[in-house]
Formats: structure tokens, sequence, C-alpha cells
């Protein structure tokens, strides 16, 4: 599925937000709704990721009629209202109105927006990271989940993985320790942008330099995708931010994206 509201002539943090927007389709249905879009998958109800509306483009004026629709939406679909404000969603008082509506802002998972410019200064990693191939490859890179997750959300995270690996703008990347998936990542690759995600590292291989492995990896095949932009996120100041600078990604802006969500 392609954006249509990001003309390729769009500047290059418009494009991001729309190629962030189309990352989004790798794992929930899309519908478009006026001024904005809702993005669900009612397989995995308790995981906002899937769920939540975004594309934020409504006139002045519909901020309340914006988020009361949110709310109504994820309500009735059991699921938690959630919104991902991009920075250059509109209406200009969307965010107020999704606080008067009961929203909060989560601050906590707010990202920073790097953009890779090299150089790559990071030790070279000691294992090397492959790219996914086939069943086997597929199963062992869906079992890296969260480790903080309680049981039952690991087991989403893994089905949802999973199937996220099965669409073709997906490339996925193994790093292995004795035989062993250890840590993981993936490369979104759409309209002459690439988006490295979901890097994870089991925590009995933490140390090793394969974040950076298959980080690295990520980034080789983009360039060598020639996609004119690779960003990542990252939380702001956290060891990951650092790991990505040392990789050559450069912090564009902090607070690209503000995620509003309902806490009962």
């Amino acid at each position: 599925m392609s954006n249509d509201r990001i003309p390729p002539e769009a500047t290059p943090l418009a494009r991001i937000f729309g190629h962030e927007s189309e990352y989004w389709t790798t794992v929930s249905a899309v519908e478009q709704r006026a001024g904005f879009k809702c993005f669900y998958n009612q397989a995995y109800p308790t995981r906002f990721d899937p769920n939540h509306a975004g594309d934020f483009c409504g006139d002045e004026g519909d901020g309340r009629r914006i988020a009361a629709e949110v709310i109504d939406f994820y309500r009735t679909r059991g699921c938690t209202p959630v919104a991902y404000v991009d920075a250059l969603s509109t209406p200009s008082d969307l965010g107020a109105c999704l606080l008067a509506a009961g929203f909060v802002h989560a601050a906590q998972w707010d990202g920073a927006l790097m953009l890779y410019v090299g150089p790559d200064v990071e030790r070279a990693s000691a294992t090397a990271a492959d790219m996914v191939k086939g069943e086997a490859d597929r199963h062992a890179w869906a079992e890296i989940a969260d480790e903080g997750a309680g049981a039952d959300q690991q087991g989403m995270l893994r089905a949802m993985y999973y199937a996220q690996l099965g669409d073709p703008r997906i490339r996925a990347y193994l790093a292995r320790v004795e035989g062993k998936a250890a840590a993981h990542c993936l490369l979104f690759s759409s309209g002459g942008i690439g988006r490295v995600e979901t890097v994870r590292t089991l925590s009995p291989y933490r140390g090793r330099g394969l974040a950076a492995a298959v980080v690295r990896r990520a980034v080789e095949d983009s360039l060598a995708l020639d996609h004119q932009l690779t960003y990542i996120f990252a939380e702001e100041g956290g060891a990951a931010q650092r790991l990505y600078t040392s990789l050559g990604f450069r912090t564009v802006m902090t607070g690209a994206i503000h995620t509003y969500m309902v806490i009962d």
C-alpha cells in the first residue's frame, strides 16, 4: 500500500512521516477517515502499535471531532484509543484537543528521529548478521520478543512478528551466537526510503556488538537499494541513540512523533 498523502517532491520530513505511516500497514489494516487514518489489527487488541490512529491531516477546527472519532473507533473494537501525532499533523491544536477529550501524552514513547548520514565509526562486529530466509529463520526471528513483556504479550508479539516478515517490503536480519538467534532488526523498504526498526538483543548476549551488526547490515542493504533516506527512531538520550550515532545516524528531530493514549 502506498501513501497518497505524500508526493515524491515533498520535503524529506514529510516523506519520512508518510513512509512511517505506510510502515504500519505491514502489521495493520488501515481505514481512511476524514482527516486521519485508523490502523488496526484485531488479532492483537492489547497491542497499540498495530492499533492506533495516525497520518493526521484534518482542517483547522476539526480537532474535537477527530479526537471523538478516534475514541469511538478503538473503543468499539475493544482497543485502547491511541494516536501518533507527528510534527506535521494538523489541525494545529490537535494535541490540545486530544488532551481535552481524555487522552494523556505518553512521553515515554516519543522518539528521536535519526537519519543515516555516515560515517560508521562503531567498532567492527565479531558476529556477522544474516538476512532471514525461509520458515526456520522467520520463526527464529519472531522468537526474539520483548523480554519485559508478559507471557501473553510475548505470544502476541511473536505471532505479529512472524506475520510481518511475510510482507515483501520487509527485509529481516539475524545475528546468532553458537547457532542460537540472539539479535534481530528489520528494514522496511518503499518509495526510495528505508526504515530500520525492531532492533533487539536478548539479554544474555548483550554487550557483544550484535545490535551494531544487525543495524549495520540493514543500513548496508538500504544503501545498496539506492534509498535516498534511511532513518530510525530511538529513545532520546538512551543507549540505542548513542549506538546509532556511532553507526552514522544523526538526530534530526526530537519529539518527532508524540504518543497520546486514553488510560482507564
